[in-house]
């Protein structure tokens, strides 16, 4: 009682500098996973509690120098594992640590800006927004589709002053207007 909010500096470690800044965290089974542009590695361990007591957290383990995540924006935890885009597109990291390119049949749309990502569990769906659509994800099956609206201006979250969210499973965009309208 009357300490202020501290953090222990010993809850640290060291990722490799060589992969480039840090770009996304996640937690997969009790491990955190750390993403750079081009790298992907996991780290064990709970870390000191905040007496300094227990173990640290463990060295990083390496899962790829080839592919990490852009951008936070555009990570999803899934019952399937983490999914993000790379610069060589759409990647899944399966809850055993194996890499899998899953983004084959959009690679068309891998030019885009995305900017969001948002898991529907009761659908098995992941929702990835970028400027100009929207691309659904199937994790149970495997499978991709595309959703469109009567205008591509109508999809930007924060484009251009309009908002997307997710409200109990259905998908809801906020056109010029106002008026909702649900996928």
């Amino acid at each position: 009682e009357g300490e202020i909010v501290g953090f222990n500096g010993a809850l640290r470690f060291a990722v490799p500098a060589n992969t480039g800044p840090i770009t996304a965290l996640a937690l997969q089974s009790e491990t955190l996973v750390v993403f750079t542009a081009s790298a992907v590695y996991v780290i064990p361990g709970d870390g000191f509690d905040n007496t300094g007591g227990g173990s640290n957290y463990g060295p990083p383990r390496m899962i790829s120098t080839d592919v990490g995540a852009l951008s936070h924006d555009t990570l999803a935890l899934t019952p399937a594992g983490i999914v993000f885009f790379s610069r060589k597109g759409w990647y899944r990291l399966s809850p055993g640590w194996d890499l899998e390119y899953i983004g084959a049949k959009v690679e068309d749309f891998n030019s885009d800006t995305w900017v969001a990502a948002q898991v529907v569990e009761s659908q098995h769906q992941v929702r990835f927004l970028s400027s100009s659509r929207m691309l659904v994800w199937d994790y149970l099956v495997n499978e991709w589709s595309e959703w469109t609206q009567a205008s591509a201006r109508d999809l930007g979250l924060a484009v251009g002053g309009r908002a997307c969210a997710i409200i109990k499973a259905p998908w809801v965009i906020v056109t010029v207007d106002g008026g909702p309208r649900l996928s």
